[in-house]
């Protein structure tokens, strides 16, 4: 009897004790990269983070996407659309036939496809 206590007593205290204990946070390989560039810099997208000129990684035209549907993830129906994209921003979704988007822009013929909000990568390797 009196060792099945001892045990239940060192196992609240095991427990009081973690409990007590503050939590460490551990450092993340971004901690240690904030002494290299601050947080105004651009870097690139993947999780290298490597510094870039400001601008570097925005397309400088216009890309015009026509003949598809888009899909919005709202829960309505995907519908006919034109999709324009100003460096690497949508800034307008218009109607199929429209012509209101910015000259001198690329047009890629999208028929039969869908266009739809991008997808997040589930299998990044967060720490190279």
């Amino acid at each position: 009897m009196l060792n099945v206590m001892f045990k239940s007593l060192s196992l609240a205290g095991l427990l009081a004790a973690s409990v007590a204990m503050p939590i460490m946070a551990q450092e993340s390989a971004m901690d240690r990269r904030l002494h290299v560039t601050d947080a105004v810099s651009d870097t690139t997208d993947d999780p290298r983070r490597i510094p870039v000129p400001k601008g570097f990684m925005v397309p400088k035209t216009s890309i015009v996407l026509t003949g598809g549907r888009v899909f919005d993830g709202t829960g309505t129906p995907a519908k006919a659309a034109t999709v324009v994209v100003t460096g690497n921003k949508v800034t307008a979704i218009l109607s199929p036939n429209s012509t209101d988007f910015p000259e001198g822009a690329e047009i890629v013929d999208v028929a039969g496809k869908t266009i739809m909000p991008g997808l997040i990568d589930m299998h990044v390797h967060m720490t190279y």
